[in-house]
């Protein structure tokens, strides 16, 4: 297994700071402690995504009852819904190499009906040992990926992404500030803004032009773990935003996905014949039965 990371030994350690500084390294810091814990750890993911009219701006998934799941599949649907679709999916977070990991999606489920045998099978890959796992399980990811409705980013709709995109080794693509302190789930927490300022962005369209990302980070304010966090980009008149809350895994210090919202305002494709141009796209994912495990690999990724 991989030795902790300089941070991993820090994380944890007391109440952090409340200047940026001491911020960005506390996240830093929790963010290599993270990866060290959590690989590997496999959960059930239930997965909901809703293309609807719009109907005002999206304030939460509470708000949206066509996002609860459905035991038996998709069944009929309100009005406003134009697409839905529901996935139920294994979802592994491993470490691939040193210092970092990567979140696989393996489509068990669609709408109630099975598209494959259902068994971890990503994990599986893992754990055999298989010299080309990481090439496989990049190619089980981009088939459970073409289950998405239209119009949903397929690398960046994962848990963990913001957590990828903040690590030490790349805060210096973005400028940080410190937002109003937040109640999450009865926690005080510390809240941290970003914006990527870098370019070429992480982010661009099918075009090359950029699309700069920004958005928030809650840090628990007596231990500096990630209890949320939000990802924003703007597309012109199209705006997005990826949020995930975080729970605590069974009796250890880390934090593990515990759901994932997300919406993408959009416009009618060419052709489309409906009152109003505007639409969204709602996603909401949970995340349960959080397994460890130990996997080693000796891939890189490319």
């Amino acid at each position: 297994p991989a030795s902790p990371a300089p941070g991993a030994q820090r994380a944890g350690s007391g109440a952090i700071g409340t200047d940026v500084e001491s911020l960005t390294i506390a996240l830093a810091d929790y963010i290599d402690f993270f990866n060290f814990e959590t690989s590997a750890v496999l959960a059930e993911e239930r997965y909901v995504q809703l293309r609807h009219k719009w109907r005002g701006n999206a304030t939460g998934p509470e708000s949206e009852p066509e996002l609860a799941w459905r035991e038996y599949g998709s069944g009929s649907k309100a009005a406003h819904v134009m697409a839905r679709i529901q996935l139920l999916s294994d979802i592994l977070f491993v470490q691939v190499k040193d210092g970092d990991w990567m979140d696989y999606r393996d489509v068990a489920e669609v709408n109630g009906k099975p598209v494959r045998n259902r068994g971890q099978r990503v994990l599986d890959l893992f754990m055999s040992g298989a010299p080309d796992a990481t090439a496989r399980a990049r190619r089980i990811a981009d088939e459970s990926a073409r289950h998405n409705l239209p119009g949903l980013h397929r690398t960046l709709n994962l848990p963990n992404t913001v957590l990828f995109l903040l690590r030490r080794q790349e805060q210096s693509r973005y400028s940080f500030k410190r937002g109003k302190d937040e109640v999450i789930g009865g926690r005080q927490a510390r809240v941290l803004e970003y914006r990527e300022r870098a370019r070429p962005t992480i982010v661009r369209t099918t075009g090359g032009d950029d699309i700069p990302i920004s958005g928030r980070v809650w840090l628990g304010a007596g231990d500096g773990r990630v209890l949320r966090t939000e990802l924003r980009f703007d597309r012109g008149s199209r705006k997005s935003l990826i949020r995930v809350d975080y729970q605590p895994l069974e009796d250890q210090f880390v934090f593990v996905p515990e759901l994932m919202w997300e919406w993408y305002e959009d416009r009618i494709r060419e052709g489309e014949q409906v009152e109003n141009t505007r639409y969204y796209i709602q996603g909401l994912a949970t995340y349960t039965g959080h397994k460890r495990f130990v996997v080693t690999t000796k891939e890189t990724i490319k």
